[in-house]
Formats: C-alpha cells, sequence, structure tokens
C-alpha cells in the first residue's frame, strides 16, 4: 500500500475554522471545488464533482477541531476504497493540518499526478481560512484540472494552479506546505460573510 501524505501551517488561533472547511458543504465548496453538495455528518456522503468527473466521500469520522476522514466510495478505480484523514492541532499562532489519503494499492502515476492537485487545493484551504479566500474548481487554471493528455479522460483530484513551497512526497515523508500560492484575480472563492481584506 502508498500513501499521500501532505502538512500545512495555517495562521489561525484555533482549529475551528480549519474544522469548519472540512467539514460543511459550503466550506468544502469554498477552497476544493464549487459543485460540493450532501452531509458531512459522519455516515453522511459528500458529493464533490469537477469537469472531468468526481468523487463521493463517506464520512467515517469527526472530532471536532481534531480530526475528519473520509472513505472514498465512489471515483475513479484508484480511488475506491481509500480513505481521506485529516488530523489538525494547534501549534502557536497556526494550526497544523497534516493530511493523509491512504491505500493506494501502488504508486501508480495517476497518484503522482492527484498528489500534486492536493497540495495545490491544500493551499487553496489555507488561503481561504486565512483571508477569506479560497481557489476551488473550476475557476481554476484549466491546464492542471487532470485533462492533460497523461489523464484525458480520468477524473482527478480537481484542478488548481502552480503552488511553491510544497513538496509532494510519496508514503513516509510529509511536505511542508508553510508558505504562499499564487493566486490569480478573480479565480479565489471569498468565504461567506467575509469581506475582501485590505492590503
Amino acid at each position: 500500500m502508498a500513501d499521500i501524505l501532505h502538512r500545512i501551517g495555517v495562521k489561525t488561533r484555533s482549529p475551528e475554522k480549519v474544522y469548519d472547511a472540512l467539514t460543511t458543504v459550503e466550506g468544502l465548496a469554498g477552497w476544493w471545488t464549487d459543485d460540493t453538495k450532501g452531509s458531512g455528518d459522519v455516515g453522511g456522503v459528500l458529493e464533490f464533482r469537477f469537469p472531468p468527473g468526481g468523487f463521493d466521500m463517506e464520512v467515517v469520522e469527526l472530532r471536532p477541531s481534531e480530526r475528519v476522514a473520509w472513505r472514498v466510495a465512489d471515483g475513479p478505480e484508484e480511488w475506491i476504497g481509500t480513505t481521506i484523514d485529516w488530523d489538525l492541532r494547534q501549534d502557536g499562532d497556526y494550526t497544523i493540518v497534516l493530511f493523509k489519503h491512504q491505500g493506494w494499492k501502488e504508486p501508480v502515476e495517476f497518484m503522482h499526478h492527484c498528489s500534486t492537485k492536493w497540495a495545490t487545493f491544500l493551499m487553496s484551504l489555507k488561503s481561504l481560512v486565512e483571508i477569506g479566500e479560497g481557489a476551488p474548481a473550476p475557476g481554476t487554471c484549466r491546464s492542471a484540472t487532470g485533462t492533460e493528455p497523461s489523464q484525458a479522460g480520468r477524473p482527478a483530484a480537481g484542478g488548481g494552479q502552480s503552488v511553491i513551497h510544497s513538496l509532494v512526497t510519496v508514503t513516509s515523508s510529509s511536505s511542508d506546505g508553510i508558505g504562499s500560492t499564487p493566486m490569480r484575480s478573480g479565480t479565489r472563492r471569498r468565504a461567506p460573510g467575509r469581506t475582501r481584506p485590505r492590503r
């Protein structure tokens, strides 16, 4: 078995905002894909749709402000039966997110592709919580949606844009995603009820 592992630090005084962004339809639509439906409660199913396809995630565990766990119920063959875990802890002014997409049968090329997409969207999550604007699909760069020639016709972990300071590794290492990512004007999703921050 092989796993996708990432780590990011989100500047926020408590994990509550990150937890809400991972457990509510509105929050998830703010950083992963606009087309998000379903229930974020334990036993519920969250439906995520992208132009190339989508995923259904069964919510298997929730520990407020500490942990979120999903099981992939439907999607690409390589994803079905894998689990996606988000472990949260506070470290000073940052909420540390330890992300795991576990249970891949083997580290195929598609897994490497999805690892890059997960890194991109974790930076979108960071942006949503820190400044009130994420970069969910489909407003992100089309060239990274998983429809490039090597992935034509296959659903991928959504669209994305270039990420800096995010090292993608598989199996035993995690990435240090603390840093910034360039966001194109007009591609960000503003958090509900939030106004644009002064610059």
